[in-house]
C-alpha cells in the first residue's frame, strides 16, 4: 500500500519529537502555532518552537496561503487541513475557513473573519492561529 511521499526521516523525526501520536504507522500529522504580528503578519512555530514543514504567507487582509510536503494520491488515503483561532483577546477574529487544499500539491489557503458573512479581516497583533495537516491511509486503521 502506498504511503505519503515524505522522507522516512521526517516521519521518524515527528515520532521522536512527540509531534506524531497515532497507532497508524502510515499517518502523518504536522501542527503549527501561528503568532500574528503587525498587519496580520504570521510567524510560524512548530513542535513547540522552531521551524517545520508548514509555511504560511499573508496574501491579503485576512487571507493566507500555506505549503507542506506533498502527499501521494491514493484511493485509500484521507487528508485534510484544519485551521482555527487559538487566541483573539479582543475578539478581532472568530473563525478561520479553509478555502483551498491540495494534498498532492502540498498547498492550502484560508480566510479569517469575525462575522458570519465571512468578510476577511486581519487578526490583531498578538492574536494566534493554529494549523494542522493530517494524512493517513484509511486501510491501515
Amino acid at each position: 500500500m502506498p504511503t505519503p511521499s515524505v522522507a522516512g526521516g521526517q516521519i521518524a523525526e515527528a515520532i521522536s519529537s512527540g509531534l506524531l501520536r497515532t497507532n497508524n504507522p502510515n499517518a502523518i500529522l504536522w501542527q503549527a502555532y501561528v503568532a500574528i504580528g503587525a498587519s496580520g503578519a504570521p510567524t510560524v512555530s512548530q513542535n513547540g518552537g522552531g521551524t517545520g514543514p508548514i509555511t504560511l504567507t499573508r496574501t491579503g487582509a485576512g487571507t493566507y496561503t500555506g505549503t507542506f510536503p506533498i502527499m501521494a494520491a491514493s484511493t485509500t488515503s484521507i487528508a485534510y487541513v484544519e485551521v482555527g483561532v487559538a487566541l483573539s483577546a479582543a475578539i478581532t477574529v472568530a473563525k478561520a475557513v479553509v478555502t483551498a487544499f491540495s494534498p498532492t500539491a502540498g498547498t492550502f489557503g484560508f480566510t479569517v473573519s469575525l462575522n458570519t458573512a465571512g468578510t476577511a479581516v486581519d487578526p490583531a497583533n498578538g492574536d494566534a492561529l493554529f494549523v494542522r495537516v493530517y494524512g493517513a491511509h484509511t486501510g491501515q486503521f
